[in-house]
């Protein structure tokens, strides 16, 4: 409840008090997750599953909607989930865990990496899915004073 009247308050918030008040909802979201999931049986595995898919589910509409702060908001979540992997499971998650959370996390890393360029559409042309390289047919690639790059031949 109190996350939700946190959200529906940065409707009629202006835009640097809604941020603090959102910012504010995705704590008090991870910090649900964890309260909640940390006491079943391998709870510690389920808490980094759970931050897991909760900052992707934040990432795919950002990179689709072009948010910025959005997307900065879902790549910190993705970092605290790859720390918590690091520091605390490694240490505290039973080994069939360990095995399961860094295989299941580095394939959506992957998958994450691969479908970058088709999930993010920047509204001005910026980013990994800019049109107009070579990548794109768009013809030779340029250097930074805008002459012509050489190509190896293929």
């Amino acid at each position: 409840t109190i996350i939700g009247l946190a959200l529906a308050a940065t409707l009629v918030l202006r835009p640097p008090v809604a941020a603090v008040y959102r910012l504010a909802a995705h704590g008090a979201v991870l910090m649900w997750l964890w309260r909640e999931l940390s006491g079943l049986d391998g709870g510690p595995g389920y808490v980094t599953i759970a931050w897991g898919a909760y900052a992707v589910g934040l990432l795919v509409p950002a990179l689709r909607l072009d948010r910025q702060l959005l997307r900065q908001v879902a790549m910190a979540t993705l970092f605290l989930v790859v720390g918590k992997l690091l520091v605390f499971d490694l240490a505290n998650v039973e080994a069939i865990w360990r095995i399961l959370l860094f295989l299941g996390f580095g394939g959506l890393f992957l998958l994450l990496s691969y479908s970058l360029r088709s999930l993010w559409r920047p509204a001005q042309g910026g980013g990994p899915a800019q049109s107009g390289g070579p990548a794109q047919g768009g013809g030779p690639a340029q250097g930074a004073t805008g002459s012509k790059v050489s190509q190896p031949d293929s």
